[in-house]
């Protein structure tokens, strides 16, 4: 256990990150600022405790807080408790907020929230569904990691899924990505090993790099006409996929786009220059059929 002396006014970024053994820790009044994800991956801490008479920070059931309780900073990841309901009133999750909380099986998110910034549930590897409510912005790497999520909704009319915001989620087995999305992030489904099916909205111009790679168990992909782009190595990996069609609207294939999607038997795409040599590198059976 810590307790910080009284007359310190500022703990760095990430200055427990890593204190495994660390279970409790007090706040003095004196401490004014924090830096980034100071507590970031202290496993075993189990609450935070916050002198009454500090000024910037408060506490509540061992969970950090800014003073008004409109930032909700640090939920400790050595709590033991299955289910949390972030409060009312809560306007931001802070980055790496409940980073590493294992216990997690549901977090509920009321609508007041209008920001969830980066890898915020990342590592809750008990978390199995959520809900983000509408109007939300959401940063990266937010379910990174998150291995027993199955269920995702994200907010309505979101326009783009940010980077590796569901990578090494292996339990995902399909998702359906809004009308509404336009841009689909680099590792944003990277290692998702159960996921076996997707759809791509019309409105998706762009794969970016790595966006499924690793995702071995997909077997069927929604591709619109519309798409102009599958960026390098972005189907890498995907060793169950036994056919793809390239629409005519593709004007670029990138580097390792395809590698090593070793079920793959049949390919159709345009002929057109922009197809790098290697992007279909360690596909041995595969035929190519071109299109117009």
């Amino acid at each position: 256990s810590v307790n910080i002396p009284e007359g310190v006014t500022e703990i760095g970024q990430y200055a427990f990150k890593n204190c495994s053994a660390l279970t409790e820790l007090t706040i003095p009044d004196s401490v004014t600022e924090l830096g980034t994800s100071p507590f970031n991956n202290c496993t075993c801490l189990a609450g935070i405790s916050v002198s009454k008479n500090n000024s910037a920070f408060t506490d509540e059931d061992g969970v950090l807080f800014s003073k008004d309780k409109s930032r909700l900073i640090t939920y400790p990841a050595g709590k033991s408790d299955t289910a949390y309901t972030v409060p009312d009133g809560v306007k931001e999750i802070l980055l790496n907020a409940f980073n590493g909380c294992s216990s997690l099986t549901s977090i509920t998110v009321p609508s007041g929230v209008s920001t969830i910034e980066t890898g915020a549930f990342s590592g809750c590897t008990g978390l199995t569904s959520i809900v983000i409510p509408d109007g939300c912005e959401i940063g990266h790497k937010l379910f990174m990691d998150c291995s027993g999520l199955t269920s995702v909704t994200l907010p309505a009319g979101i326009t783009s899924i940010p980077d590796y915001l569901f990578s090494g989620c292996s339990a995902l087995t399909s998702f359906n990505i809004p009308e509404s999305v336009n841009d689909i992030g680099d590792n944003a489904f990277s290692y998702c090993s159960s996921l076996t099916s997707v759809t791509i909205p019309d409105s998706v111009k762009y794969i970016r790099k790595y966006t499924f790679r690793g995702c071995s168990a997909l077997t069927s992909v929604g591709i619109p006409d519309t798409l102009k782009e599958i960026d390098n190595y972005a189907f890498s990996g995907c060793s169950s996929l036994t056919s793809f069609a390239v629409p005519s609207s593709v004007n670029y294939i990138g580097t390792k786009a395809f590698e090593n999607c070793t079920g793959l038997k049949e390919i159709s795409y345009p002929g057109k220059d922009a197809v790098n040599y290697d992007a279909f590198e360690g596909c041995a059976n595969v035929k190519f059929t071109l299109i117009d």
